[in-house]
Order: structure tokens, then sequence, then C-alpha cells
């Protein structure tokens, strides 16, 4: 975030790494995810992926080539370096 510190939170500036080239513009909506984390089933004998919760959404203000400046709009806990966002459609 703008600040250089490590946990954000409602009304904070962040970057995200998506910008021009993924066709994104000022004004998009994305949620905010925690990192999808792997486990083991040991009933099934297999390594699975638990999808990541979701903790917030951002408001993207500017849009570079390769990366967007955003206001976290409402988050459930604080954002972290290394979330994860998708645009919401």
């Amino acid at each position: 975030n703008k600040n250089n510190t490590e946990l954000s939170g409602q009304g904070d500036i962040v970057y995200i790494d998506a910008g021009q080239v993924n066709k994104v513009v000022p004004g998009n909506v994305f949620s905010i995810y925690t990192q999808p984390r792997k486990s083991h089933d040991p009933d099934a004998h297999k390594d699975v992926v638990i999808p990541g919760a979701l903790i917030g959404k951002l408001v993207v203000l500017e849009v570079k080539e390769n990366s967007a400046t955003g206001i976290i709009t409402q988050n459930t806990r604080q954002v972290e370096i290394g979330d994860v966002v998708s645009l919401d459609i």
C-alpha cells in the first residue's frame, strides 16, 4: 500500500499487479481473497487445494501498464501483501 505497510484496511490505498495490459480500468471492482492453501486429504490419500476466503473489496482509482492503484472499500480482516484479487463481473 501507499505507506509501505504490510497490513491494510478500509480506506487504505493499495497496489495490484494487473493493469492496462489486463484491460483494467478505473472504477473496476475487485474482490480480495486470502491465498489458496494446500492440505492433505487422508481419506482420498491426496493433496487438495482449499480456495482462499473472501476478505474484502477494492475499487480501482488509477491504472498503469502493468499495475493499478485502488482503495479498499470493505474488509473483514486486514489485507496482506500476497492476498489475491479477482475482477468482479
